[in-house]
């Protein structure tokens, strides 16, 4: 067992306001075993996190300030890396946790090639590549400049290639290099999902749409406050088809396929851990409550062979004290939880701690009084 602090963060929602729990804990995936950094409390990401330009490149990591999570988003980042370094024309990469699965279909660099008046096109051939980033500049999407009366980006990914909407510059137009196995790109005319295992924007569709309505009568009825239609699914960074309903138990095992050059095959489990959030209105009570925390993020950075696992809860802070005192434990998943009694000498050293501190800044007052008035 192991026990922390963790401050809370507050946020209005429309049922009211709330405190949100966020715990974050992260793990060294080297050699298909997760060890767990410890001493190293990882600092909790205030904004999105880039591998490059904002804008002209996805989110590497999403921020963990969101107060909710209504389902678990699972996240891998990194590169498709071809068998043996030996150079191929397509590949197949593979992310699974537990039952889940998703694989993407890797293609080497290849253009639109346009006959007479576009009568008759086709790719060329794929060039043969031995690795390739799994990322959303490499999927389906991007802007087509010859659009004027209706906009020149692809909604579902403005930053990806291979969009084109007007029929016009075809000839030489890239074809995106992440495809779904099951509806490869057959004709310039298909519009399919675009294909990464990362964070999707805020800004693109259809996670934007889940924001809510922001028009005149919000302006005048309820800023700043979110608006009645905001769905709390926007929280979710995930592709749609990456969020596991029910949320992660914490020891599911995790595959990644053909995303390392040393580890084509790569699989670990996760810890099997649980980290519960327990409080105190008053130190002096006997009373110690509990907030439900949800593992709702798997994030694995296949480069580095680093994973984040986030906790995340909620509870209303109507009626909660400002020194409310919460701590956050970590138990085995495997025996049952302990019952929160068994937790109450850690808050009574919590208690002691406080008393000192408390003390100590009394002290240090009195003395400061005292050289003010001995110098006066």
């Amino acid at each position: 067992m192991a026990a922390r602090e963790i401050r809370s963060l507050p946020f209005k929602h429309n049922s009211g306001h709330f405190y949100a729990i966020v715990n974050k804990v992260s793990f060294d995936a080297s050699g298909g075993v997760l060890k767990q950094r410890i001493g190293e409390s990882p600092p909790l990401a205030a904004a999105d996190l880039y591998s490059g330009k904002p804008g002209q490149t996805p989110a590497y990591y999403e921020s963990d300030f969101a107060p909710f999570k209504p389902r678990a988003d699972v996240l891998c980042v990194g590169k498709m890396y071809a068998p043996g370094g030996r150079p191929v024309t397509e590949y197949l990469v593979t992310f699974e946790v537990g039952k889940w699965s998703k694989s993407i279909r890797v293609v080497g660099n290849r253009v639109w090639r346009a006959g007479f008046r576009n009568w008759f096109v086709a790719p060329s051939e794929p060039v043969q590549f031995t690795s390739m980033p799994v990322s959303y500049e490499y999927a389906y999407g991007g802007a087509d400049p010859h659009l004027i009366k209706e906009p020149q980006t692809f909604a579902a990914n403005p930053i990806g290639k291979g969009y084109c909407k007007s029929g016009k510059g075809l000839d030489g137009l890239p074809l995106p290099n992440l495809e779904d196995p099951a509806h490869p790109i057959k004709t310039w005319k298909d519009q399919p999902r675009p294909m990464a295992f990362g964070p999707v924007g805020r800004t693109w569709q259809p996670r934007l749409q889940k924001a809510g309505t922001y028009d005149e009568k919000w302006m005048k009825e309820r800023a700043p406050a979110l608006p009645l239609d905001f769905d709390e699914s926007y929280y979710n960074c995930a592709p749609e088809g990456q969020q596991i309903e029910g949320y992660l138990r914490g020891d599911e095992e995790v595959r990644v396929t053909n995303m390392h050059p040393k580890h084509p095959n790569f699989v670990c489990r996760l810890p099997g851990i649980r980290l519960r959030c327990l409080f105190q209105r008053d130190l002096q009570s006997d009373l110690i409550e509990e907030i439900k925390m949800n593992l709702d993020t798997l994030w694995i950075d296949m480069e580095q062979l680093q994973m984040m696992l986030v906790w995340r809860g909620r509870m209303k802070s109507a009626g909660l004290p400002e020194d409310t005192t919460f701590l956050t434990v970590q138990e085995e998943l495997a025996p049952p939880p302990r019952p929160v009694e068994s937790y109450r000498d850690v808050f009574l050293e919590r208690a002691k701690q406080q008393d000192m501190s408390d003390l100590e800044a009394a002290v240090a007052e009195e003395e400061e009084a005292s050289i003010t008035e001995s110098g006066q």
